[in-house]
């Protein structure tokens, strides 16, 4: 299968992280050149799991029905699903540095929650996003927990950092250095600019 001009390949559930080839699927993704991600409910997530994931190089994201117990455990008619998934979590992080983000699940009992720990959704969309690489260092690191509100593009202003899709499709999170023409972004550690793109979030 040739591999020019595709975009990033993401595996999803079931689980990704429990099926019984998923070594040489990883293996044979890498080996293609190409940019891949494993979506995971993060709670087959062990050591081993980990391991693998860090071995390949695979971005994963694990995904919460709720920012508390109540809210995940309810969705998903599972008792402790929350709690093992946190546990998938730590043990991402306990290994070393594995590029992995959050992506949640906003849906009705979640605004309170949010707003009670000083979330302010404000009627506007709200997504919590995990920075993954060095572009925006030292303001942003690997591993940063981001909270992103919906705007619209007449609302951005130079020096605010928002969401935008670089990279072939893949989400970023860089700084407004212009709003002439259109909006022009940059990672603070990067020496050049994205170029003038449209505002996603």
């Amino acid at each position: 299968m040739p591999t020019e001009n595709r975009g990033p390949v993401t595996l999803t559930g079931g689980e990704p992280p429990i099926h019984p080839e998923i070594f040489d699927i990883l293996r044979e993704l890498r080996l293609r050149g190409l940019k891949f991600r494993v979506e995971s409910n993060g709670t087959p997530i062990g050591d081993q799991q980990a391991q693998l994931l860090r071995d390949t190089g695979t971005k994963v994201s694990i995904s919460p029905d709720g920012p508390t117990a109540e809210l995940h455990d309810d969705l998903r008619g599972v008792p402790g699903a929350f709690d093992r998934a946190l546990g998938g979590v730590e043990t991402l992080i306990k290994g070393g540095r594995l590029p992995f983000q959050i992506i949640a699940c906003l849906r009705r009992g979640t605004r309170p929650v949010l707003a009670a720990k000083g979330w302010r959704p404000g009627g506007r969309a709200v997504m919590p996003m995990n920075v993954l690489g060095n572009s925006m260092r030292p303001c942003l690191r690997p591993g940063t927990l981001v909270i992103v509100e919906e705007v619209e593009p007449g609302e951005i202003r130079v020096g605010n950092v928002i969401v935008l899709r670089i990279d072939g499709g893949e989400m970023g999170i860089h700084r407004v250095i212009s709003t002439r023409g259109g909006i022009l972004t940059q990672g603070d550690n990067l020496p050049r600019p994205d170029g003038v793109v449209p505002a996603q979030l």
